[in-house]
């Protein structure tokens, strides 16, 4: 609950979006999950692999979240969803559109979060870095918060990290464990 509540000030306190990284997916799914909690629109972005796998922050996750949103645009992306489910494709002009209006509504999702959640190396490469990169105005001001465990022979040690992203040209800040 300590990382929750140090994003929680982050959010509110810089006023922009803060994204969360973890090395794994239970870790993310945990921290996503408390986080949520404090009140923070929070999403949770995964791998394409993912998607279909059971998660306890399944309606967290950009992809539920996408399916459910209720916007005018919304109706049309889940008809033709429906479309390709049935058919197993769309065709080349359908194909065309859903990927746009998927594109446009993952981008308003992503730039109303006050957190976004997802690995490190989600956070670096591939198809998620795109959909982050798709939100420019709001990586200007995002924080990123990184959790990391290193063991001792004490037992786990936890640090946090954060920094502002490149975008702002700040250096790293420690934070207390």
């Amino acid at each position: 609950m300590t990382s929750a509540t140090i994003v929680y000030h982050l959010a509110r306190g810089t006023r922009g979006q803060v994204l969360v990284c973890a090395p794994s997916n239970v870790a993310v799914d945990q921290l996503a999950e408390k986080i949520s909690l404090t009140g923070l629109k929070t999403v949770r972005l995964c791998a394409k692999s993912r998607e279909d796998l059971a998660s306890p922050v399944e309606h967290l996750t950009l992809h539920y979240q996408t399916r459910h949103i209720d916007i005018p645009k919304s109706q049309e992306y889940r008809k033709l969803s429906q479309l390709k489910a049935d058919q197993g494709e769309l065709n080349q002009s359908d194909e065309k559109r859903f990927l746009s209006l998927r594109r446009q509504i993952e981008r308003e999702i992503l730039g109303n979060a006050d957190v976004i959640c997802c690995t490190c190396v989600s956070a670096g490469c591939g198809l998620p870095r795109q959909r982050l990169e798709s939100v420019h105005v709001a990586l200007r001001s995002i924080d990123i918060f990184e959790l990391g465990f290193s063991c001792s022979r004490s037992g786990v040690r936890t640090w946090c990290e954060s920094t502002r992203s490149r975008h702002s040209g700040e250096s790293p800040a420690m934070l207390p464990s």
